[in-house]
């Protein structure tokens, strides 16, 4: 032992009779097993002796002193008599001869407070570590990993007094508090697609902040400070701290920050001032079959009132396009209106307004009677559509100026005539017949030449019959009269991207989305285009977000297996494509294509075969819109020596 030659024992116990029992079977066993000398006055004072003077004795004879603090031995006789003694030896604890040791709490003397207590209350077996470390510093070190790190943290502190906070080493600490507090932020940013996940994460990070604040206050009064201290002179530490802090502001700047932009701005992006968001739900029909005109007071009104409604500069118009609206994308608007037709007797057109998160607004009705049956019919409708449009912007409190009003009236169109052949060509172009819609068309538009719905249908005409210039021509005319129809925007886009003008064809697809962040199909185009041009990253982004918002778009899976496996990664392509697969009503030859491929990538050659073999019964379909695909199948069954 240290200094063994002065002294013959290495600890005297002082200590209340009310703490007997735990001195004898906790506290004596303890230091005896260490190895340690002690000298405990029930056992070691010689019978007869003063007890001052065996007192006297045992602390001049002993290198350590150890005071055992409870209530009771505060309150008693020996108390300061004994702490008096070894202080007037050691008068500046440079020697460290007096040991507080609280064994339950209480209030200390002022001539110990200044001590550096070991808080044994809990049983700690950190705290019992830095007990025999005091007495003996030739103790072997803990083989707890943890343990170590808690002794050093403790430990590292000025020896005679509780260190204080150091200003360097608080500086690290909050260094490494923030970088941590960042690292959970963003893990739990990253987990909002996947609630169950993130309660989890958070529950976790809950539980450890609770720990670490539970530890700090049981093991040590100044757990923290102590902790300040030893940042404050351990140099790895700082390292961690400052790897912690970096990582933290690095992930977030990457990956953190544009992640918390885009829940932010929601799924429809970021607002533009004064501007409210709309979408015209479903129109349904509470008298079928009463009415031959159906399809017109349905989804005729519908997509009149978005049309509409689009002239209002405060409103902008969303997802007429899409196949549905999902209820992520819902809660981000601020107007959601749908309705009803009914024929009893007259027709009535009714709409129901709701507000953000579907809150009831007011609901609104136009009825009139109409005979069907007359040739001002077209008329009736027309009117009593924009009758409809102009209660429903008064309901919101939107005033009315002339030029609105007649611009309301002039859209789709002011003339009842153009709005019939209209409609006529429409039908006959869903039906094959080309020939015949046309003369509709161009009649429709002699009729009412800002008739922008009559422009964009001939010009899908011109395209489908191959005349891309004149459909360009024709959609470029639909968006100068109508610029916020995201539908004229995607079909301009749609003849570039035939015509291979990909940067026009890019630009219009921007243009879409912008006007209708959900816009799938324009989603999935522009994706297309930049998947073909190499842009996987941007590809990659465009589809993910066309699956959130339509996940059981099996084109959006098929392009996103397209994207995999040009970034070799063909086990995650396999996935998609197989979905695509499940997902689509008829055999999908290019998913089926692209799903030997990646099957052939993965060394799965059986499976790549039977993806051929199912290719190959649809690959004379495919042929008309890929010719070459048939002839690379083909060949890919060769390679891989398809029976």
């Amino acid at each position: 032992m240290t200094e063994q030659a002065d002294y013959l024992y290495d600890v005297f116990i002082s200590h209340s009779q009310t703490d007997k029992e735990w001195v004898w079977d906790e506290l004596l066993s303890r230091l005896e097993n260490a190895g340690l000398k002690v000298i405990l006055d029930e056992r070691d004072f010689e019978p007869g002796a003063p007890l001052v003077k065996e007192k006297e004795r045992a602390v001049l004879q002993s290198r350590k002193t150890l005071l055992v603090l409870s209530p009771a031995y505060v309150a008693g006789d020996w108390t300061e008599f004994e702490s008096v003694l070894v202080q007037t030896l050691d008068p500046a604890a440079r020697k460290r001869r007096l040991i507080p040791v609280v064994r339950v709490p209480c209030r200390l003397d002022l001539r110990i407070r200044p001590l550096v207590a070991v808080d044994l209350t809990a049983g700690s077996e950190v705290q019992w570590q830095r007990l025999l470390r005091a007495l003996d510093p030739n103790q072997p070190p803990a083989a707890n990993p943890i343990q170590n790190l808690a002794l050093a943290i403790t430990e590292s502190a000025a020896p005679t007094a509780a260190p204080g906070w150091h200003p360097l080493g608080s500086a690290w600490l909050a260094a490494g508090l923030i970088g941590v507090v960042l690292l959970v932020g963003l893990v739990n940013l990253l987990l909002s697609e996947w609630p169950i996940l993130q309660n989890t994460a958070s529950i976790m990070a809950g539980v450890a902040v609770l720990l670490f604040g539970w530890l700090g206050l049981r093991e040590d009064r100044d757990f923290f400070q102590r902790l300040s201290y030893f940042l404050g002179k351990v140099h790895p530490a700082q390292a961690v701290m400052a790897i912690v802090l970096v990582a933290g502001l690095t992930l977030w700047g990457g990956v953190g920050w544009p992640r918390l932009q885009a829940i932010i701005a929601g799924p429809l992006g970021p607002r533009q001032p004064g501007v409210q968001r709309f979408a015209v739900g479903e129109w349904k029909n509470l008298t079928p079959g009463r009415s031959s005109l159906e399809g017109i007071w349905t989804e005729g009104t519908r997509r009149a009132l978005y049309e509409k409604l689009s002239l209002v500069k405060t409103l902008q118009g969303i997802a007429v396009e899409s196949p549905q609206v999902t209820d992520v994308v819902r809660r981000d608007l601020d107007l959601w209106i749908d309705g009803d037709f009914s024929k009893i007797g007259s027709i009535k057109l009714s709409a129901s307004i709701a507000g953000r998160t579907g809150r009831y607004l007011r609901s609104v009705a136009v009825q009139r009677e109409v005979d069907e049956g007359s040739t001002e019919v077209e008329s009736q409708i027309l009117a009593l559509q924009n009758e409809l449009a102009q209660t429903i912007l008064s309901a919101l409190d939107i005033q009315i100026q002339p030029a609105l009003a007649e611009a309301i009236h002039n859209t789709p169109t002011g003339s009842a005539e153009a709005l019939q052949l209209n409609n006529q060509a429409a039908l006959l172009v869903m039906q094959g017949d080309l020939p015949g819609a046309e003369p509709l068309l161009r009649r429709a538009l002699a009729l009412d030449p800002a008739y922008a719905d009559a422009h964009n249908n001939l010009g899908r005409l011109l395209q489908l019959r191959g005349d891309l210039p004149g459909a360009v021509a024709e959609y470029r005319q639909a968006i100068d009269l109508l610029p916020r129809i995201p539908l004229y925007h995607f079909n301009l886009g749609l003849a570039f991207d035939l015509g291979q003008d990909l940067p026009a064809a890019i630009h219009a697809y921007e243009q879409a989305i912008a006007l209708d962040p959900t816009y799938v199909k324009a989603l999935n185009n522009l994706g297309f285009v930049y998947l073909e041009s190499g842009r996987l990253d941007q590809a990659f982004e465009l589809f993910q977000r066309g699956l959130r918002l339509n996940p059981d778009a099996s084109y959006l899976h098929k392009n996103l297996g397209r994207v995999y496996l040009e970034q070799r990664q063909p086990s995650e392509a396999i996935v998609e494509l197989q979905r695509a697969i499940e997902l689509s009503d008829v055999p999908y030859a290019e998913a089926l294509f692209y799903l030997a491929v990646a099957y052939r990538d993965t060394g799965q050659t059986a499976d790549a075969c039977a993806a051929l073999s199912s290719y190959a019964e649809v690959a004379p379909d495919d042929a008309r819109d890929e010719p070459g695909r048939p002839i690379a199948a083909k060949n890919l069954a060769s390679e891989l020596q398809c029976p």
